[in-house]
């Protein structure tokens, strides 16, 4: 059993602020502001000058693709220029030697000294053994090396929206090729894209999100469980792993696949 004592946030219907919440087994027993007998003498955690309050929900969220590029690809967004871009290429090149194509997400030309695209030309010096496929930081558009365009079918290269010199993709060749090189990866690995982005995504202090197109609801709870991420951001905040059901604060549902702690706080 676990009691915080402090602010804290229901988000209920009233909007009700509590000064406790008693927790047990993966579920909330009481929110109030005085502490019944029956859960007198147990040990209380002082939340102090932090707050305790549900988990956020993601509105607007493409999650199978932001599932696939988070989980498959690998994170190029730290580089400051060309030559570091190159550094990063290398390094996961050589550290997948059975990986057929390279993806990669991140590039951008206002993160970079040089304020422009990397080119297939500047990509095939940097690497040009396999196939290589960079998604931009904005999600609607690429870059390709040589060896990776010559895999895309014509019809992707035919399409508005390729640069041949270049090696840019935007408009529908962007996403056709995107759509391509999705279907080169393997279906467990794709199958490990979606459960680990539950987990990703939990990590980050969210449980719900709605899809886009479908408007339904999936709870990432289902597969994952401690909600700590938000600690390296801030001092003010406790996560409580909650579900929202009707305006009022729900259910922490634990699983056995991770045996960790549903309240999470700074």
């Amino acid at each position: 059993m676990q009691i915080f004592k402090g602010k804290i946030i229901t988000c209920d219907r009233k909007d009700n602020v509590f000064e406790y919440l008693v927790e047990e087994g993966g579920r909330i027993l009481y929110t109030g502001n005085a502490l019944p007998g029956e859960f007198k003498g147990g040990a209380v955690t002082e939340l102090g000058r932090r707050a305790l309050l549900p988990s956020f929900g993601d509105a607007h969220l493409h999650f199978s693709n932001w599932a696939l590029v988070a989980g498959a690809f690998f994170d190029v967004r730290s580089a400051r220029d060309f030559y570091e871009l190159g550094t990063l290429i290398t390094e996961f090149a050589v550290g997948q030697p059975k990986m057929k194509v390279l993806t990669a997400f991140g590039a951008s030309k206002h993160s970079v000294e040089e304020k422009r695209l990397i080119t297939r030309d500047e990509l095939d010096a940097i690497y040009a053994e396999r196939p290589l496929y960079i998604i931009c930081y904005d999600g609607h558009s690429s870059i390709a090396n040589s060896k990776m365009i010559e895999m895309l079918p014509e019809k992707v290269k035919s399409l508005r929206g390729f640069h041949a010199e270049t090696g840019h993709f935007f408009h529908e060749a962007y996403y056709a090729a995107t759509d391509f090189i999705s279907g080169s990866i393997a279906t467990p690995t794709l199958v490990n894209c979606i459960v680990s982005g539950y987990d990703r995504l939990a990590e980050n202090g969210i449980i719900q999100q709605t899809p886009r197109r479908t408007r339904s609801v999936v709870d990432p709870g289902q597969h994952t469980a401690a909600l700590d991420y938000l600690a390296g951001y801030t001092t003010d905040l406790i996560v409580l792993a909650t579900h929202q059901q009707d305006g009022r604060m729900g259910w922490l549902q634990k699983q056995p696949r991770k045996q960790c702690n549903y309240l999470s706080y700074c």
